[in-house]
């Protein structure tokens, strides 16, 4: 395994790049007697994420990370989109509610099914918003997630939830 990182920051913005590669042999996966070590892979990418803080009141952070494997590889990276996007934006408004927007985008990529057959995902984004409040002791949160009610795979033959709404409260001791 190999990574090199490259990190910067100052009091309004940040950055940090990663590059990495890993050579893997005896890759534990199951086979027809149970787990067992059967493949060997190299994969690489990089990830870039990227961070400011223009207004006292405003953050925005955003990543992008790339994977890929050799074609050399005896063994198919399932499930790994071979780009993914990532981005929040945060406003502090009135009465210490913070309000944040999240986007998310994986391309497509190779899912495979119970049987060993691979199938390829389609590509999807999907976008969430946010509503919270903290006290000394509580967490208040509303969320609504997937707000395009996207209709996507992470895994094949597991849809994502539709739109989703949850409601957190959480209490620090």
């Amino acid at each position: 395994k190999s990574t090199i990182s490259l990190t910067t920051a100052d009091s309004e913005s940040g950055s940090d790049l990663s590059l990495f590669y890993n050579d893997v042999k005896n890759l534990i996966d199951y086979g027809s007697d149970g787990y067992q070590n059967l493949y060997s892979v190299q994969s690489y990418g990089g990830e870039l994420s990227l961070a400011a803080q223009p207004l006292t009141k405003l953050f925005i952070q955003s990543a992008y990370a790339y994977l890929d494997y050799g074609t050399d590889s005896d063994y198919r990276l399932s499930d790994s989109p071979r780009h993914s996007i990532d981005g929040q934006i945060s406003y502090s408004l009135p009465l210490d509610i913070e309000l944040s927007y999240s986007l998310l985008w994986r391309s497509e990529r190779d899912s495979q099914d119970d049987m060993g057959n691979f199938h390829v995902l389609k590509a999807y984004h999907t976008h969430s918003i946010e509503l919270g409040r903290s006290w000394k002791h509580l967490d208040l949160k509303l969320k609504l997630d997937n707000l395009l009610d996207e209709d996507y795979q992470s895994e094949y033959g597991y849809p994502a939830a539709g739109r989703d709404y949850t409601i957190s409260i959480s209490l620090k001791i």
